[in-house]
């Protein structure tokens, strides 16, 4: 399924159906202050999981995928067995389960249900779009015998968490604020409320892209932006929305 076919269900809050696996489908805003805003970021977290969020990625692991460190952890750690289904309950229909070698399966044990890679790539991407997640940037990747290589990368680690702690502190914009925002330009509250959170943020960027054509189209017409400058294509507020 391409991405052009995922954000027209997630935009009409239709069911994505993941063969042996089940129906996909987001949450709505009133669910997601139910459980509760961190413990949603939790769940995605949980499913966009690889190897690479571990503490301390040891050269051990270095030759496995991501999918063998997930079967692993599924297998050896209950907590992390019990928030991952947690997180998958809160996206499909279907209930999750663990087989003996540490795959995972939705309801009744066949080939078919089981999670495969192209199954768990899939629910990733539908996860990253329907939550406005920009796909991450690949690490170049080092050979673990090179030592000076290996250290180099835990460095970068350590300052990226550092700066995403600083984020934290500086945020300025949350579901909150989104909320409000969006309700204020809108029919109100209680009908935000039933929206997913695909939904409320496409509204919320498509009304960033009305606002910015509005803006310019005032500055051409009061003569202080220079009309032949701009392409009209550029600012059309129906364009595709990307997050960088």
């Amino acid at each position: 399924m391409n991405e052009d076919e995922i954000k027209l269900k997630l935009l009409a809050n239709t069911p994505v159906y993941v063969e042996g696996i089940g129906n996909f489908q987001l949450p709505t805003i009133k669910r997601v202050i139910g459980m509760s805003e961190n413990l949603y970021h939790m769940h995605l977290s949980r499913i966009l999981f690889s190897k690479s969020q571990l503490e301390s990625t040891s050269e051990d692991i270095s030759d496995y995928s991501d999918m063998d460190v997930l079967a692993s952890l599924m297998l050896h750690d209950p907590s992390f067995r019990e928030t991952m289904f947690d997180a998958l309950r809160t996206f499909f229909d279907s209930e999750p389960m663990l087989f003996e070698n540490g795959l995972i399966y939705f309801d009744e044990l066949s080939e078919n249900a089981i999670l495969t890679q192209e199954k768990w790539d899939l629910i990733k991407k539908m996860i990253r779009i329907g939550n406005f997640i920009p796909e991450e940037s690949k690490e170049e990747e080092y050979q673990a015998g090179n030592e000076r290589a290996r250290k180099f990368m835990e460095e970068q680690k350590k300052r990226k968490a550092m700066l995403e702690k600083l984020k934290k502190k500086e945020q300025k914009i949350n579901l909150h604020s989104i909320l409000s925002a969006v309700s204020w330009r809108t029919d109100g509250i209680k009908k935000i409320l039933r929206l997913t959170i695909y939904q409320l943020y496409d509204g919320y960027y498509r009304l960033g892209l009305v606002d910015s054509y509005q803006q310019t189209m005032t500055g051409i017409y009061t003569g202080n932006i220079d009309g032949s400058k701009i392409k009209l294509p550029d600012i059309n507020w129906a364009n595709v929305i990307k997050i960088k």
